[in-house]
Order: C-alpha cells, then sequence, then structure tokens
C-alpha cells in the first residue's frame, strides 16, 4: 500500500472509528443502483435517510462506549452542552429506532404490538398470581408475624429489665427495700469510713437510693485522700421527706409501664372460664360459607369440608363437653372455607374485657393456654346467649354484587339486527277471500315460568368453579334467559386458548346437571364465549304469539315465516323472498315437522290463494295430509319420487316462461311484473313455494335429475317468484350435495345425530347438542353466525281448524300442466298414439296462429302436459316444420 493510501486509511479510521472498514462497502450497492436507474422514489429516499440515520447512531455508539471515531466525538462536544450524556444517549436510540422502522416498518409495529400484549399478559397474570399468594399465605404471614412480635417483646423487656428491681406489688402497697448491687456500693459499704457514716445516720432509708450514692462518692473521696479517720470530715446524712414522696412517685409512674411478674396459681384462680356452643358456632360456620361462595368463586387452595367431616363436626358439637383441639380444627375448617383472614377466632377473645392485659401478660397467658390445649386437658365452657347466623354487613354485599353481578340482557342483538332489515309495511288485503283469524289457535299462556331464586346465581356458580379446575380464568359478563335455555357470555382471560373452552362441554354439562349443553367460542363479533345450558322448567311457545307479534304484522312481505322465539323469548320471523331458499334437517323427534307446519301456517295465514300456490311432496305420505285440498295446491299432495321429479321439471319449465314473460314487458322481478300486469290487464303470476318432506328419498330415486332440477330452481327461481323448502331427515353428503348446499344458502338445523351431520348442515358443529322438540339453529348463510331458535307449536286440531276455514271459502283448482298421472307418463313413452295426428296438427295451427313455437305456449294453447308438449316439439322438429333450437334455444318455424 502506497503512503496515500496508508494516509487515507488512517484519517478514515481516526474520522469514523470502526465504523471506516464497512462503510466504503456498503456504499457500492446503493452506488450501482443509481447508475442503473436514478430516479429518486419515495422508498429509495427512506432506504437512504434510514442508513443514515443507523450511520449516525453508529457514530455516537462508538464515540461514547468505545472512544473510537473524532467525528462522533465532535458531535457528542456540541450536543453534551445543551442536552447533557443522557440527551445523547435517547439520540442514539432515535436514530437506531427511526432507521430500522423506515426500513422494516411493518415489522417493527409488529413487535411493538407483540411486546405490548406480553407486557399485559404478564402484568395480569403477575397481578392475578400475587393477589392468590397473598390470599393463600397472608394468614400464615400474620400468624408468624404475631409469633416472632410476642418472641421480640419478651426478649426485649428481659434485656432491659432492671436487676435492681425484685418486685413492686401496686394491689397490696407493701414495699420491699430496693437492692443495689453495685461495685461502688459494695466497696463503699465495705470500706471503715461507710461504717463510721452509717454509724452517724438517724435514720437509714433504703429507698433513697440518690442519698446513698452521694454519701458513697463522698466517702469514696475522702477514703483516697484521708486515709486515716477525721472528725471534720464526718457527714451526716439526714431524712429529706420530700426527696423522696417525689422519688416514689416517679418509681411509680415507671412501674406502670413495666411488667409485673405472678404466680400461675394466682392467675389461673382469677381467670374466668368461657363455655362456647359450638353446635351454633359450626352453624355460623356453614351459614358464613355458603354466603362466600356465592360472591366469590373458590379457588385451587379452597379447603371444602366433605359429608363425613360434617358428621364428625355434629358428633362433636352434641357432646356437652370438648376439647379445645376440636374447637381449632373447627375455626381453622370455617376460616378456610370461608377464605378469611382478619376474622378473630374463639381462643383470641378476651376472658376479661374490663381489665387491660400487658403484652408479656398475654403472651405468657397464650402459651400456657396453648400447653394446656396440646395436653388434652379438657375445659366447660360457659354457655353464650344464642345468636343469628353470621351476616354479611349490606354496604360490602351490595358492593361485592355490583362489582361481579353479570347483566341481564333482554334483547339479542344479532336477532335485532336481522329484524331490523325486513321490510315494514301494510300488507295489502284480498278482495274476495278473508284470512283466517288468528282466534282459531289456542292463546298463550300468560303464567311465564318463574326461575327459582339463587337458580341462576347457582348455575354461574358451579360454571366458574368447573372451569377454574381446569385452570381457566374469567367471568361471566352477561346472561340471555330465554324459555328454553339460558346463555352465559363467559369472557376469558387473555391467556386462556378458546379451543380448552370448547372441548369441555361434557365436563361442564355434568357440573350443571344437564343434559346436553352448547358451546359457542367464539360469538362472532364479541370478545367472549357463549356457553347455552338448558332450563329445568321449558316455556311452550304457541304459534299465535308468532303470528300476533309486531315484528309479524308489521312486515310487508307476504312470505313472511314465522319460526318461534330466540334465546331471549322474543319473537322471530324472517323473509322467504330474501333467503331465498330454505335447507332444513333434522332427525326423528327433534321438531322437523312442528316448524315446517309454522311455516305453512305462516304463509296461509298472509296470503289468499291468487297470491300464493304450494306443490307439496310427502314421500311419507302423513306429513302433509292435514292440508289436502286446499285452494291454495298447485297440484295434489306428491306421495311419489318420479311424479316428484316430474313435478319438479314443470316448474322448471314455468320459471322459463315466467322470464319470457317479464321480459316481454321488460321487467326484472315478479313484483315489477305483477304491478305492470295489474295495471296493464295482464296476467297475474302468484308466488310458487315447493316443499319437499323428505330429499332423501327424491335423490335416491331420481339421483342427478332431481338434483339438477332442484339446482336450476335454487339459481334462477327468485326473480320468478319460485321458492324451495328442502327437508331431511338425514343430511349426509350424498343427499345435501355441494351444489345443492351452495344453491340453498339458508338453513336451519333440528337435533341430528353427530357432528359430522351438523357440519355438513351449518358447516359447524352444535346440531347435534340441541335439546329436540323444535329447538333449532338458523343460519343465514353468507358468515353470518348462528342463530338459536325455538319453534312454536301448532297441535293437528289447530290445523285441521284453520284448513276448514281455508276450504269453506275456495274449491281447489289443480294446474293441469304440472299434473304428473299416468297418461302423462305414457305419452312420454309413446311418440305416434291414436291421438297423434290430431295433436300435431293443431299444434302446428297453434304455432302458426300466433308466432310462438315454445313448449310453455303449446301446453296452454292444447291443455296438455310439458311432457306430451315436448314430445310434439321434437315430432314437428323432424317432421321439418320446425327449425332446431339456437343458441337462445328458441325455434323457427321453417315448413
Amino acid at each position: 500500500m502506497g503512503e496515500m493510501g496508508r494516509a487515507f486509511a488512517l484519517l478514515n479510521l481516526s474520522w469514523f472509528g470502526y465504523l471506516g472498514y464497512v462503510y466504503l462497502l456498503f456504499f457500492l450497492y446503493p452506488a450501482y443502483a443509481l447508475y442503473k436507474d436514478s430516479t429518486l422514489s419515495a422508498r429509495r429516499l427512506k432506504i437512504i435517510i434510514a442508513v443514515l440515520l443507523i450511520s449516525l447512531g453508529v457514530l455516537l455508539l462508538q464515540s461514547l462506549w468505545l472512544g473510537k471515531g473524532l467525528l462522533g466525538e465532535i458531535l457528542i462536544a456540541k450536543i453534551t452542552p445543551s442536552f447533557g450524556v443522557f440527551g445523547v444517549w435517547i439520540l442514539v436510540v432515535g436514530c437506531f429506532y427511526a432507521g430500522v422502522l423506515l426500513l422494516l416498518p411493518m415489522q417493527v409495529i409488529a413487535v411493538q404490538r407483540s411486546l405490548q400484549k406480553a407486557i399485559v399478559a404478564l402484568a395480569r397474570y403477575l397481578t392475578r398470581n400475587v393477589k392468590e399468594a397473598y390470599s393463600y399465605l397472608a394468614p400464615h404471614i400474620v400468624r408468624r408475624a404475631k409469633d416472632y412480635y410476642h418472641a421480640l417483646v419478651s426478649w426485649l423487656e428481659k434485656v432491659f429489665a432492671s436487676p435492681s428491681i425484685k418486685q413492686f406489688d401496686r394491689d397490696s402497697g407493701v414495699k420491699e427495700p430496693l437492692q443495689t448491687e453495685s461495685k461502688v456500693e459494695a466497696q463503699v459499704e465495705s470500706s471503715p469510713t461507710a461504717q463510721l457514716h452509717q454509724s452517724y445516720k438517724p435514720t437509714a432509708q433504703p429507698h433513697s437510693q440518690v442519698n446513698t450514692l452521694d454519701s458513697s462518692q463522698e466517702c469514696k473521696q475522702a477514703h483516697r485522700e484521708e486515709p486515716e479517720f477525721d472528725e471534720k470530715e464526718v457527714v451526716v446524712l439526714y431524712h429529706n421527706e420530700e426527696r423522696e414522696n417525689r422519688a416514689k412517685e416517679q418509681d411509680e409512674a415507671r412501674y406502670k409501664t413495666m411488667v409485673r411478674l405472678v404466680d400461675r396459681q394466682q392467675a389461673d384462680k382469677n381467670t374466668e372460664v368461657l363455655r362456647i356452643d359450638v353446635g351454633q358456632a359450626i352453624s355460623r360456620a356453614k351459614a358464613y360459607e355458603q354466603e362466600v361462595l356465592l360472591q366469590e368463586a373458590p379457588t385451587y387452595h379452597t379447603k371444602i369440608i366433605d359429608p363425613q367431616s360434617l358428621s364428625q363436626l355434629d358428633e362433636v358439637a352434641s357432646s356437652p363437653v370438648i376439647d379445645s383441639p376440636a374447637i381449632d380444627r373447627i375455626a381453622l375448617d370455617s376460616s378456610a372455607m370461608a377464605h378469611t383472614t382478619n376474622q378473630p377466632s374463639l381462643e383470641s377473645s378476651q376472658i376479661n374485657p374490663s381489665t387491660q392485659a400487658s403484652p408479656l401478660e398475654s403472651s405468657l397467658d397464650s402459651r400456657a393456654k396453648d400447653i394446656d390445649e396440646s395436653a388434652g386437658e379438657q375445659v366447660s365452657l360457659p354457655e353464650l346467649e344464642p345468636t343469628s347466623p353470621l351476616e354479611p354487613s349490606l354496604d360490602s354485599s351490595s358492593a361485592l354484587s355490583q362489582k361481579t353481578q353479570p347483566t341481564i340482557a333482554r334483547s339479542l342483538e344479532s336477532s335485532a339486527q336481522h329484524l331490523e332489515s325486513l321490510e315494514r309495511g301494510e300488507l295489502a288485503r284480498p278482495k274476495d277471500y278473508t284470512l283466517p283469524p288468528t282466534t282459531l289457535l289456542q292463546p298463550a299462556q300468560d303464567k311465564k315460568i318463574s326461575f327459582e331464586e339463587g337458580e341462576i346465581d347457582q348455575k354461574i356458580q358451579n360454571l366458574l368453579t368447573k372451569l377454574k379446575v381446569f385452570k381457566i380464568d374469567g367471568d361471566v359478563v352477561r346472561i340471555y334467559s330465554g324459555p328454553v335455555v339460558t346463555t352465559f357470555e363467559f369472557r376469558p382471560a387473555p391467556n386462556v386458548k378458546v379451543s380448552r373452552i370448547q372441548s369441555l362441554s361434557d365436563d361442564l354439562a355434568m357440573a350443571l346437571s344437564a343434559r346436553s349443553i352448547r358451546i359457542q367460542a367464539p360469538i362472532p363479533e364479541k370478545d367472549v364465549v357463549g356457553i347455552e345450558v338448558p332450563n329445568s322448567q321449558k316455556e311452550m311457545i304457541y304459534l299465535r304469539e308468532i303470528l300476533e307479534s309486531e315484528v309479524f304484522k308489521s312486515s310487508s312481505s307476504p312470505l313472511v315465516l314465522g319460526l318461534g322465539k330466540d334465546i331471549v323469548g322474543n319473537p322471530f320471523v324472517t323473509d322467504l323472498q330474501k333467503l331465498p331458499h330454505l335447507l332444513i334437517a333434522g332427525t326423528t323427534g327433534s321438531g322437523k315437522s312442528v316448524g315446517l307446519n309454522a311455516m305453512i301456517l305462516s304463509l296461509l295465514y298472509r296470503n289468499s290463494p291468487d297470491n300464493l300456490r304450494l306443490i307439496m311432496v310427502d314421500p311419507k305420505k302423513v306429513e302433509f295430509s292435514l292440508y289436502e285440498e286446499i285452494p291454495h295446491l298447485l297440484t295434489p299432495i306428491i306421495t311419489d319420487a318420479k311424479k316428484a321429479i316430474i313435478a319438479l321439471n314443470n316448474v322448471a319449465r314455468e320459471m322459463e316462461r315466467r322470464y319470457e314473460m317479464m321480459k316481454a314487458i321488460k321487467t326484472k322481478t315478479i313484483d315489477g311484473y305483477n304491478a305492470k300486469a295489474r295495471s296493464e290487464g295482464g296476467e297475474i303470476l302468484p308466488f310458487i313455494v315447493i316443499i319437499i318432506d323428505e330429499l332423501a328419498d327424491l335423490m335416491m330415486t331420481g339421483g342427478k335429475e332431481a338434483e339438477g332440477s332442484i339446482i336450476r330452481i335454487a339459481q334462477m327461481g327468485r326473480a320468478a317468484g319460485l321458492h324451495l323448502i328442502v327437508a331431511t331427515q338425514r343430511p349426509s353428503v350424498d343427499v345435501v350435495t355441494g351444489l345443492i348446499k351452495t344453491n340453498l344458502p339458508a338453513k336451519i338445523a333440528y337435533k341430528v345425530g353427530s357432528r359430522m351431520d351438523s357440519r355438513v348442515i351449518l358447516d359447524a358443529e352444535g346440531a347435534q347438542n340441541l335439546l329436540g322438540q323444535g329447538d333449532m339453529l338458523f343460519s343465514l348463510g353468507g358468515g353470518g353466525g348462528v342463530l338459536r331458535l325455538h319453534a312454536p307449536w301448532a297441535s293437528e286440531d289447530e290445523i285441521e281448524s284453520i284448513v276448514d276455514f281455508i276450504r269453506e271459502q275456495r274449491e281447489v283448482q289443480y294446474d293441469s300442466s304440472f299434473l304428473a298421472d299416468s297418461n302423462a307418463l305414457r305419452a312420454e313413452s309413446e311418440s305416434d298414439d291414436g291421438d297423434g295426428g290430431d295433436l300435431l296438427a293443431e299444434a302446428k295451427k297453434a304455432m302458426k296462429l300466433d308466432g310462438k313455437t315454445s313448449i310453455s305456449n303449446l301446453q296452454r294453447r292444447l291443455g296438455i302436459g310439458y311432457n306430451k308438449a315436448a314430445i310434439l316439439v321434437e315430432e314437428l322438429e323432424k317432421q321439418g316444420f320446425l327449425s332446431a333450437p339456437n343458441a337462445k334455444g328458441t325455434r323457427e318455424i321453417i315448413g
């Protein structure tokens, strides 16, 4: 290396320190990047600023820490007078933080959030554990502290006690002489001068300690100066009564604060014997235990008395004389049960409240009592006056209830949102038809089922106790109490995994003594877990309640379905026009037929036969037999699966015909078409609702053909006024196929047999835990969540009375184009019969007159079924009268 290179390297290292080794290498990449593309974008600018900030931080840090780099030292020298060394460190941290934030903003934010969550979780964890540790260790710490305090007091009293005082009895008034044992007094008394002085004293007063000390000092001085006797230095001490009285008062004042040692036998004579009714003590402990358990969930260290221990306590209470260790065990068990640390025990009560014992006396008495108790000494205790069980103060209990009492909700947010989305308005009344009155239905009972006092509180207590056993902390924040179930919204602690709660359904059901519970973890758009527990008594829901509710009567849609009540007991309805199709699943006894009857009656209570036509498919032949020959039926109730498939095909052809009619008058929906048709005098198109009771039988018979018809109607039938209600007992994947499930978004699941069936119908578990008898889960689809509802009840007598009322007004008129009888089936297999030539001639004539070649037009003109009309069209195509269908599916007359 040359001199210039060496000089540059030294200069570089002296100015930049260790950064001088690497920063030139880092400049190569940005220089190359700028050479390739000289445009300065926002991202590049951020990178440049970030690198400069990090470099500045490195310069300052190595100067502060290692003392390298003149450039960093110059910067520090400029900054330190204004901001100090602490300000320089803040600048270094800020440079690093800003540089990393500009380079990796998302990662820095993620790390900040993770740290924040970790700190919050750690703080909550420490707070909770410190509280639990304090509640567990506080009694032991207080007990040990008291023992150490008494021991320390005893030791200090022994250390600082005056050795010249034997005893001073204030009560008897007897004075004993004070003895001095100091070396000075002993020397004075042994000297001849002291003996001479003692012979000249008029009175010998031992209590005058000050005079004695003065005389002894004088005698010592005289003895040192004049070893021989000298009459001039004889000191005569006289009795000073005033000084003696003052010393006496000082001694008495000092003795009041000192400990008086008394004989143990004399103390026992003055001790009053205490007799306690242990039965009342046990009853009070039990009452207080029940009250505390209702207010606070027991912890892991809670001591619970089993029935065997309670029986032993009862035996102890029944004995007239008990030993003190038994009392200790009772007090200890009750204190552990009640979680109290500041309640005075039975032994700690004062024997004689009128006398104030000194600390040492209390310590000695308590130690003597402990020795007697450990030796098994039995004492008889005086009976106390009977007292009522221990009750907490109203202020404390009310404050605790306000802190922990969950709120009882009167409405369900998700249910209210769905009801608000329904269109409101007045439903048009039919002119020549009377809708059935609700008086034909049984009225609802005015008496509502009231819960027993404390039933909900007991369920909450059992729930929290069981969750704490599995170390799941949290609190119940809201309660939904309904006619069939009660829902508890449980907010778990931040460190609790929600899936753990979901797996405890069986354990919680056992703890709550419930047949089955449903856990919704978590509730959509909430930070809580829903735990639905069946009520001990269920309330009957009547259909009349739903039909007379405000939400049902105020809806403007003619296809409103009364589904029942939600979990808080409010009526719930939905609009079939918005669904627009419904898939239902439920096992035998789940209440599926009850729900279907409620839906059918809801439609009959709002529509005349001119506005609504029904097609019912009943393979069981008994489910819809009550509705035979009502004027709303478009066809007779279909019990044959093959005929049901033909009917579905005819409905698909009717859908095509309706779309052609709407296209002709340029409308998109059936409501718009009917509005124009009424003004122009055209054909009014009624709603057609196809109700299939058992889809599994239809799929087994028809297979792909049945599935294709259902899917086609489901995809395109909404705008044409065609709606499907499909029910099945077995929601397996071969019955509810993926296409059917996709095109029927709204679903109702009654009780099903397994979790797999619940997933097939709802894409979620929970339907297997329903109670049956109309208990259901309703899903709108599209990720809108699941609502738990309870179907209303309508008896067969009520249904018969409603059907009779409808039949009396009109007779049934079936549409022949939808009928799938034996003649139509035979015409499907025979392409040429005896009347074939006449039908072909009439078909040609009708097509030439109308200029229409559609199958539906031929059905109306000739009064034949769809299959027969389709065969005629195909035959005319073979004869060369009609062309093949084009891309739009229409044919032209060419012959």
